[in-house]
């Protein structure tokens, strides 16, 4: 009876570890994947604005040596 019981409980906490695994492992992986574009995001954002304000400060400086 007590290798019944203790297979059951065994089996109970391992199919409890999967569906915890299955549940957690996606939206873990989501997370990481928004994370990452986010992140992304950011670095386009600051390297095209940096970018840009170099570009300007370029035009600038060439059209004031035209003028």
């Amino acid at each position: 009876m007590r290798i019944y019981e203790h297979i059951i409980i065994h089996t109970y906490t391992y199919t409890l570890k999967h569906r915890l695994l299955v549940f957690f492992f996606p939206s873990f992986f989501f997370f990481c994947i928004v994370c990452f574009f986010f992140f992304l995001s950011l670095c386009v954002k600051f390297f095209c604005h940096h970018k840009i304000n170099v570009f300007t400060r370029f035009l600038l400086i060439n059209f004031e040596e035209v003028l």
